[in-house]
């Protein structure tokens, strides 16, 4: 072990030998391999849906996979319209986060907004 001292204080540092000793010694934990789920397909209704809605048959089994097996489903699903989305105000909290955010504009108070760093969350703070 070596010692590295500066006016304050005096630090144990292992020599790089020792560090590795350690860490054959006590290898890192390894995750089992992930093993991936796929869901069985039920090859009739996935003909079914691809002929009615006229979708490749990947996209019809995706969307029975996600549970819409119709066509005017599957067309509502992949071409959304705006007079589609649901009103705002249903949103759990949202009414409280308004009046929050207005009580805070009206103070002149400033405002932080957090948001995750993939690609949706920064769009959504943005």
């Amino acid at each position: 072990m070596a010692r590295e001292q500066d006016s304050a204080h005096t630090a144990v540092v292992p020599e790089p030998a020792a560090r590795a000793a350690r860490t054959q010694q006590n290898p890192p934990q390894q995750r089992p391999p992930r093993r991936w789920r796929i869901q069985a397909h039920q090859a009739d209704r996935i003909a079914d849906l691809r002929s009615l809605a006229d979708l490749p048959s990947i996209v019809a089994q995706l969307l029975i996979g996600r549970g819409i097996s119709d066509a005017a489903a599957a067309r509502s699903f992949l071409e959304p319209k705006l007079t589609g989305l649901r009103d705002p105000s249903e949103l759990p909290g949202v009414t409280e986060a308004v009046e929050l955010l207005s009580r805070a504009i009206d103070e002149k108070r400033r405002i932080v907004v957090y948001g995750d760093y993939d690609a949706d969350g920064m769009c959504a703070t943005a």
